[in-house]
Formats: C-alpha cells, structure tokens, sequence
C-alpha cells in the first residue's frame, strides 16, 4: 500500500522513493519509507499482518509541493496520520518531514 500511496503522490520508485536509503542521494525532492511488521492470529495461524509505516520526505526547498500531495493521497484514503514538525538538516542541506500511520492486512 504504501508504494502506492508515494506514486499516487508524484514519487518514482528506486528514482524519487526507496524503502530504507538511498545510496546516491538524489538531486531532487525525494521520500524514504520504514515498515515495521508485526504479525499474529490464533493459536494455529497468524493472519493478521500490523504494518507501522513512517514515510521521510525530503526536500531542497522549504515549500514542499511533494509533502502536499502525500497528505492528500493520505485523506484521501482515509488513513489516519501524523506527521512531525519540517526540520533543517545542516550537514545535509535539506529540510526532513516525517509522516507516520498504521494499517492492517489480513493474510491468506
């Protein structure tokens, strides 16, 4: 769900978003996201999969078009999430908006 989401919201897989880093950073606005799983059920399956999704945005510019577009995509689902205040990365130069949500899949 959440690659679709960030492609719905302008990203490019492996271009402008990747789960978990970049090696070469790219040279425009961009996204990386972090999926922690937890997974339970009965006594004889677990078939219900947690997901806790946070999603950093990065952006060269203080206006953030791209952030923008990912709070629509979010509403327009109708996920619940929060999000942190934009921070200034110095030794970066870039300015960081954090967004978290939660969501459940039923597994077969």
């Amino acid at each position: 769900m959440v690659r679709q989401i960030l492609e719905a919201a302008g990203f490019v897989e492996n271009e402008t978003y990747k789960k978990t880093r970049f090696l070469k950073v790219p040279s425009e606005d961009f996204a990386v996201y972090f999926d922690d799983e937890d997974v339970r059920g009965s006594d004889f399956e677990n078939l219900i999969k947690s997901h806790s999704i946070r999603i950093e945005v990065y952006s060269y510019g203080a206006d953030c078009f791209l952030e923008a577009k990912l709070e629509a995509e979010l509403n327009w689902r109708g996920i619940p999430w929060s999000k942190s205040d934009r921070v200034w990365l110095r030794d970066d130069q870039y300015y960081m908006t954090a967004y978290y949500f939660d969501y459940q899949e039923k597994m077969r």
